[in-house]
């Protein structure tokens, strides 16, 4: 937990940070939480995903602290797990169908258990319900897959094994109480059956989504927009922002590793979209990945070596051109209203970027996507209404 604290604490003066999903409150364990918080899934998958484990990486060679290692070994590992038994879809499914991600799968769920088993908690080395849980879980669907796929079946989702249709029950038999008696829960089961029928239930226990704010982010600005005095825009200064020399170091280590990552996760959007070409992308990229510790957070996101996009110094330059323009103006546009993506488009569209392709504008359409991307990263994001709602892994 220490690890993970002092990962936040390390960055929490950057503007883009390696672990995205964690503030500076996720770390104060001192904070006591209730028993329902803390069997939400949603609120263990903040600290147990790969990109957590990737930024303790990253951050264990910046500061020099190899015991960092141990904590990303075993998030990296937990999120692997929890990858797997809880796959929906068929890119994840146990299939034989590709011997070899099989028996990988296989190997790593034998493997896992073990670990756990072997794993010593505390100073006084004591064993915790969860070792025993995530054990009992792990053998049973390692049986479960192997008997369906030795019956013809052509994959299995695992998990389809879950509990989550009698923890939606519970969740909605706790929703007046949180501890109802059995009287009370015969009643609420009865008056929740009828509700199915009657009508739809607006609040349930699935997983909610808390980017819906996202939607139509940049049509709601423009909704606010005014007329702002020439005056009161900050003046801002081109011209330094093209020098090499000025840019690399201007940034913590930890920034520069996410402006290299979001740099990677632009340009691959833009290519998946199919608005710019395999030319545009080789004038942004370096095929032999020199840029050393700048990409050290991107290759250790890289799952397969090949998943992620590795630019050249000069993109990064670039981009870290447009972080720079964005964090001068961030305080000055969230005190007024106004069109906010034609004020960054007009500053941003000023640095030089010579090394693209001419072919697909492409120095065009980064600049809109990073302003897009920026603004939502930025943006206060709405509470979301408390409920007593189970989640639990098991």
């Amino acid at each position: 937990m220490m690890h993970i604290r002092d990962l936040v604490l390390y960055e929490a003066s950057s503007g883009l940070k390696m672990a995205t999903g964690l503030t500076t409150s996720d770390v104060d364990f001192s904070r006591l939480q209730n028993n329902f918080d803390k069997m939400k899934v949603g609120n263990s998958t903040k600290y147990f995903n790969h990109q957590v484990a990737a930024a303790l990486k990253v951050y264990s060679i910046q500061m020099n602290r190899p015991e960092v290692l141990t904590t990303a070994f075993f998030i990296e590992n937990v999120a692997e797990w929890f990858k797997i038994v809880t796959s929906r879809n068929l890119q994840t499914a146990l299939s034989r169908k590709s011997p070899a991600d099989y028996d990988r799968t296989v190997q790593f769920l034998n493997t896992f258990r073990c670990f756990i088993f072997r794993c010593k908690v505390g100073e006084k080395a004591y064993w915790k319900p969860w070792q025993a849980a995530m054990i009992m879980a792990t053998d049973s669907l390692l049986r479960l897959q192997r008997y369906f796929l030795d019956r013809g079946y052509d994959f299995v989702l695992l998990a389809r094994f879950t509990q989550d249709c009698v923890e939606n029950i519970f969740s909605q038999l706790r929703a007046k109480c949180k501890t109802p008696r059995a009287l009370q829960v015969k009643d609420n089961l009865k008056l929740i059956t009828i509700g199915q029928i009657m009508e739809e239930v607006a609040n349930s226990s699935y997983s909610y989504d808390p980017k819906e704010w996202l939607v139509s982010f940049s049509d709601k600005l423009n909704t606010a927009r005014t007329t702002v005095p020439e005056s009161t825009i900050p003046t801002v200064h081109i011209g330094n922002y093209w020098n090499a020399t000025n840019n690399i170091g201007t940034f913590q280590a930890s920034e520069e590793n996410s402006i290299y990552y979001v740099a990677g996760v632009v340009l691959r959007s833009l290519l998946n979209r199919g608005t710019i070409c395999d030319q545009c992308i080789k004038s942004c990229t370096d095929g032999n990945r020199n840029t050393g510790d700048l990409a050290l957070l991107t290759s250790f996101r890289d799952y397969n070596g090949n998943a992620l996009i590795y630019i050249n110094l000069e993109t990064y330059v670039f981009f870290s051109a447009l972080e720079k323009i964005f964090a001068q103006n961030i305080v000055f546009l969230q005190t007024i209203k106004y069109d906010v993506n034609t004020f960054l488009y007009n500053l941003m569209i000023k640095v030089e970027a010579k090394h693209f392709a001419s072919c697909h504008n492409i120095k065009d359409k980064i600049v809109n996507r990073f302003i897009i991307f920026r603004l939502r990263s930025s943006s206060t994001k709405p509470a979301r209404e408390k409920r007593y709602d189970s989640k639990s892994m098991f």
